[in-house]
């Protein structure tokens, strides 16, 4: 049993439990202005093959969310170069090497995200953050998935994420939840200690069962200082150990919100202003 295995499992339950009153809101919000998403507090799939029957008379909030999500997707990320290098030192920004170098990079970064799924993800995102005035989505750096060469983008369910904001008010403590069945995740992270889980796969019948683990992301601290590094630790649930660890330069998940108030953590937007209508129509 880990220290930190119960240190991360028990901040995740209290973060869980301080988001309860917004979860009956994300799931209005996804019942009638993202009904495609799965739900927060209430089964979408009622008898594992067929989803519960959608009760919404009016779809208007459901076509100005997509209205918004395709023009955030047409003016923030369009189909061509929509970021620019440059350097803050105007001198240095005009010298024709610099420029060089620079056009050289941006096309290199555009031809990697066009190799990768990061279209369908950012349209994810957008309809995401419009609806529930926060989205998360995940960038792996080193994929090995054939498909997506190196960069891959995972959205994440928010019923999933919860997380914490640093000094400099990004969500830089991050934490999901996920269902791994136990040959995945033997296979994912052989040389852990899981013997729950490892039990399981040798069982033979139990080897799809499927287990808890927490993906823990926060800075990487050094003699209490913060070294600007993240470490991501992930978690067998059921056997409370540290499955595996791994440390990135940069924090490899988003959690944008649309707007915040003072002292708040979890956005507000479009989606949050509409439920009152929604639940009145």
């Amino acid at each position: 049993m880990s220290n930190k295995a119960n240190e991360i499992i028990g901040e995740y339950a209290r973060l869980d439990a301080a988001r309860t009153p917004i979860l009956r809101d994300f799931q209005d919000i996804s019942r009638y202005v993202l009904p495609s998403h799965a739900y927060f507090t209430e089964q979408k799939v009622v008898d594992g093959n067929s989803e519960k029957q959608l009760d919404v008379f009016d779809s208007t909030a459901m076509r100005a969310n997509e209205v918004l999500a395709n023009f955030l997707h047409s003016a923030v990320t369009p189909d061509y170069l929509w970021a620019l290098l440059r350097m803050r030192d105007k001198d240095l920004d005009k010298a024709k090497s610099t420029r060089e170098y620079f056009e050289t990079q941006q096309v290199r970064i555009f031809e990697a995200l066009r190799e990768s799924n990061f279209v369908t993800s950012i349209a994810q995102l957008y309809l995401d953050l419009g609806a529930f005035n926060t989205a998360a989505i995940h960038v792996d750096r080193e994929s090995s998935d054939a498909t997506f060469g190196k960069l891959k983008f995972t959205n994440i369910h928010l019923k999933k994420l919860v997380f914490k904001e640093g000094t400099n008010g990004r969500a830089d403590y991050v934490m999901v939840k996920e269902l791994i069945s136990a040959i995945n995740a033997v296979d994912l992270y052989p040389d852990a200690d899981m013997p729950k889980v490892k039990a399981a796969v040798d069982n033979g019948k139990d080897r799809h069962k499927e287990f808890e683990f927490i993906i823990s992301c926060e800075p990487k601290r050094q003699g209490g200082e913060v070294t600007g590094y993240y470490e991501t630790t992930i978690v067998s649930v059921e056997d409370k150990t540290v499955a595996h660890t791994t440390i990135d330069e940069k924090i490899p998940y988003m959690v944008p919100r649309w707007q915040q108030a003072a002292g708040q953590v979890w956005g507000t937007g479009p989606g949050m202003r509409s439920l009152p209508d929604c639940r009145v129509i």
